[in-house]
């Protein structure tokens, strides 16, 4: 029972995003065919146009969720407690 507790704790201090597993194939089998048709970033025009796509697909494949930023403090921290920074 304590074990359950510790784990859960574990878990929601990570707080890990769901993702769609469907989503993510469909967004990589995408990604596949547009490398082999040679859609390669060459300049910096493709290169914003990339990162605006990787953005979109994130935003689909992670439900619209965004990842806990570095430094934020998590929603849940159980038991645990904050020992640095003080």
């Amino acid at each position: 029972m304590v074990k359950s507790k510790l784990i859960d704790d574990i878990i929601d201090l990570v707080d890990p995003l769901d993702f769609d597993r469907k989503r993510l194939f469909e967004v990589l089998e995408r990604r596949i065919n547009d490398d082999f048709k040679g859609g390669g970033a060459n300049n910096n025009t493709q290169s914003q146009t990339g990162k605006k796509q990787m953005n979109r697909d994130l935003t689909y494949i992670l439900n619209g969720r965004l990842p806990r930023k570095y430094g934020e403090m998590p929603r849940s921290m159980g038991n645990f407690e904050r020992i640095a920074p003080s």
